[in-house]
């Protein structure tokens, strides 16, 4: 259940309260249409009240209010190329026919920021470029809910995605078979419609020049493409957009771990350049220090990224991704030694061309990367933990093992000989003392893990 007043509503919507009542209103019956299973009330004393809403029940409503308006409905007619003439189109939506053109005028500036635009009822511009909006588009309006195209496409597709995941070795994520059913059907109907790939996508042909894993994807793939002039290029794009999304690192050896990463690395194309901009910057700082599995998972994800950032070089979210902005936020605050160089990795990530790549998405990723090792990176020296219990050395080296099982791929730490060169001393002995650093008493032999993390994330102590 959601409470708000209606003063929080009309700051955070930046309208005046009459407007917001009139909205809510607009809101509750579109509620009621659209049969949807969650009460809103509107209580003097208490504000706003939401019941019955989970995340599930909201992206449900998201999708519903989204396909409901003018402007999507336009986006998919043109995108499916069925309508013919503007009439039918104002007829269905009772509107006039200069209304019509001038709501097709104001959604084609905002189109215009994507390189692309709705003219003579369809979509034009650039391929990459449509279908990279195409498929994000249509993946943030149907996220969590239902696939917009025909289900038995989709079963079609992830059958094929598994049988490339048996014969190359490893899995994706189910987001990331999500994200290529999207893809594969947005190419799929534009190919339908006459809209090819030309020969100027050399990134995607380059990547497959001498790659052993192409040949499995040809041998999957091509029985479902039409042959013509145009095969070669889709071919390429599609399995260039195979290898942009995660991929399920349990179900991966470290053979075929280590296949993938070399593949990935021994490339001339773009996504290669920018990088290796971005693991040049954390290699000293992160790379040295991470166990050799993790060390080849980082890169291949920065590798991946970079991929998905050319495939599309322009985001479309209507979501705001606050944990790109948390993650910046907490590092500069807790670590601000670190500022610094994450600005330094934002200006150069300047030298990348945004319509080439989408800068913002990479630079999000690593900031998460920053924030997630964050305590490898901002340690330079081990924290020294010393254990000294009353039951003796077995205890002492029970206590220890939790102790390093629990935090150490978080923090470097090291086991101190003596308690007085330990920055951390656990013991149950309250005669104790540690002159330089902390002091952590164990009750009935149970050690506090909560603020033993809360110190470790303390450090160093001042």
């Amino acid at each position: 259940m959601g409470q708000h007043s209606r003063a929080e509503l009309s700051q955070e919507l930046n309208m005046n309260v009459s407007k917001m009542r009139q909205l809510l209103k607009h809101f509750l019956d579109d509620l009621e249409d659209l049969k949807v299973d969650i009460r809103i009330k509107i209580v003097k004393q208490h504000g706003i009240i939401v019941e019955n809403c989970n995340y599930i029940k909201y992206t449900q409503i998201r999708k519903l209010l989204i396909t409901s308006t003018f402007e999507y409905q336009l986006i998919w007619n043109f995108f499916r190329e069925k309508i013919k003439k503007s009439q039918d189109f104002s007829f269905n939506y009772h509107i006039s026919n200069p209304t019509f053109y001038r709501r097709l005028n104001f959604i084609n500036e905002g189109l215009t920021f994507y390189g692309i635009k709705l003219h003579k009822f369809m979509i034009e511009g650039n391929e990459r470029f449509v279908r990279s909006f195409l498929m994000q588009y249509f993946y943030e309006v149907n996220y969590g809910c239902d696939f917009p195209f025909k289900k038995r496409e989709k079963e079609t597709i992830l059958q094929l995605i598994g049988l490339m995941e048996r014969k190359m070795g490893f899995n994706l994520t189910n987001d990331s078979k999500e994200r290529l059913c999207y893809l594969w059907m947005v190419s799929k109907i534009r190919r339908e419609n006459h809209h090819f790939l030309d020969n100027t996508l050399k990134e995607c042909s380059e990547f497959c020049l001498n790659n052993p894993y192409f040949l499995i994807f040809k041998e999957v793939f091509s029985p479902f493409l039409s042959q013509n002039e145009f095969m070669k290029n889709e071919m390429e794009y599609l399995f260039y957009g195979f290898f942009s999304v995660h991929i399920n690192y349990s179900s991966l050896s470290i053979n075929h771990l280590v296949t993938v990463k070399k593949m990935l690395e021994n490339s001339r194309c773009q996504y290669k350049k920018a990088s290796k901009l971005y693991l040049d910057s954390l290699k000293e700082k992160l790379l040295i220090h991470l166990p050799y599995t993790d060390k080849k998972i980082l890169q291949i994800e920065i590798y991946s990224s970079c991929m998905y950032a050319w495939l599309f070089p322009i985001p479309v979210s209507f979501e705001l991704d606050l944990n790109y902005f948390d993650y910046i936020k907490n590092i500069s605050i807790k670590y601000p030694e670190f500022t610094e160089y994450i600005d330094l990795i934002l200006d150069r990530s300047r030298t990348i061309d945004p319509t080439v790549l989408n800068r913002q998405y990479i630079i999000k990723y690593i900031a998460m990367i920053i924030y997630c090792y964050k305590n490898k990176f901002s340690f330079k020296k081990n924290i020294r933990i010393a254990v000294r219990l009353r039951q003796g050395w077995i205890q002492e080296n029970i206590i220890t093992a939790q102790i390093f099982s629990r935090f150490k791929n978080e923090y470097n730490l090291e086991v101190s000989v003596t308690p007085e060169q330990a920055d951390i001393l656990i013991t149950d002995m309250p005669n104790e003392k540690n002159k330089n650093g902390k002091v952590l008493y164990l009750y009935n032999q149970m050690l506090d893990l909560a603020k033993l993390e809360s110190w470790l994330d303390q450090w160093p102590f001042r």
